[in-house]
Formats: C-alpha cells, sequence, structure tokens
C-alpha cells in the first residue's frame, strides 16, 4: 500500500464507480465490483474505511508517543473493529427472480447496506433476512358486499431459505 491521501465525499462523486473500486483495492485490500453497488454505497464503503484507517494511524501515533495513552489506543481500535469482530447468525437464503424486477434487492440494516441480487443463494445476517421476511405489498380490493376498497396485504419477496 501507498501513503494513502484523504480524498473527500466530493473528490469521490467526480470518479467512476470503477475508479474508486481500483482504490478501494489499492488502499484497502477490498476487492469491489462496480456492477454490484451503487456509486453512493462505494463512496460510503471508501469514507468509512478511510476514516478507519486514519483512525488507526492517529492511535498508533498517539500509543507511541505517550505511554498513559495506551489504553485509550486499544480502545479506540477496539471499536474502529468492533462491528467487525461482531459474529452475527447468517441465514442462507435465495431471493426468487421476479418478471419485470430488479436483479438486486437492496436492504439497510443498522447503517448497513446490503446489494442481494436474486435467484442466487447467498448468506445474510439473520437481521436482514428478517426485514426482508417482514417486507409487504399493500393492495387493495373492492369488497362488493360492503362496497368499499379493503386492503389486502402479500409478502413483498418470494424467499426460499436453505
Amino acid at each position: 500500500m501507498s501513503e494513502l491521501k484523504k480524498k473527500s465525499k466530493a473528490q469521490l462523486k467526480r470518479m467512476r464507480e470503477s475508479k474508486i473500486c481500483e482504490l478501494l483495492l489499492e488502499n484497502f485490500g477490498i476487492d469491489a465490483n462496480p456492477d454490484d453497488f451503487l456509486k453512493d454505497q462505494l463512496i460510503d464503503l471508501y469514507l468509512e474505511q478511510q476514516a478507519r484507517h486514519f483512525a488507526e494511524a492517529e492511535a498508533e501515533s498517539d500509543a507511541d508517543t505517550d505511554e498513559s495513552g495506551a489504553e485509550d489506543a486499544v480502545e479506540a481500535i477496539g471499536h474502529a473493529h468492533g462491528d467487525e469482530a461482531r459474529e452475527t447468525e447468517h441465514v442462507t437464503i435465495v431471493i426468487a427472480k421476479e418478471k419485470d424486477e430488479s436483479p438486486f434487492v437492496d436492504v439497510g440494516v443498522n447503517g448497513y447496506a446490503y446489494r442481494i441480487r436474486r435467484g442466487v443463494e447467498v448468506q445474510v445476517p439473520r437481521e436482514v433476512y428478517g426485514v426482508l421476511k417482514n417486507a409487504k405489498y399493500t393492495f387493495f380490493e373492492h369488497d362488493p358486499e360492503t362496497g368499499e376498497n379493503v386492503p389486502v396485504e402479500e409478502p413483498r419477496f418470494n424467499i426460499d431459505v436453505r
């Protein structure tokens, strides 16, 4: 890895998705395919990794210069990696391909964005499966007895749990 130069959100917005993916691989070792992410998702991922990189570098330099601050540096590094280290239960699912639907399903849970390709077996955190399972379409059917339109709910996604 070369010396990382801080990039602003505005600088990243002017770049193509493929260039952001190249920078993610070069600077952070993250191999991302531009076809699998929205540009905003790539930008957010890059900025998150950049912030983590500079926080770790700052924590290391603080620990080297001030012995009394060693505990704070370890705590800061622990928080920076806390989400990665957290074990979550995963569920293997396949979301059925639907006619006239996007080939991807985008889901956001607790500040994390997931893009799931339809028709492909994937492992997702249980929370993501819960959001997909609880997603509903609401449409209205005419009730001839009352003459009113009655709401009817149907599952939004056809999900096969493996």
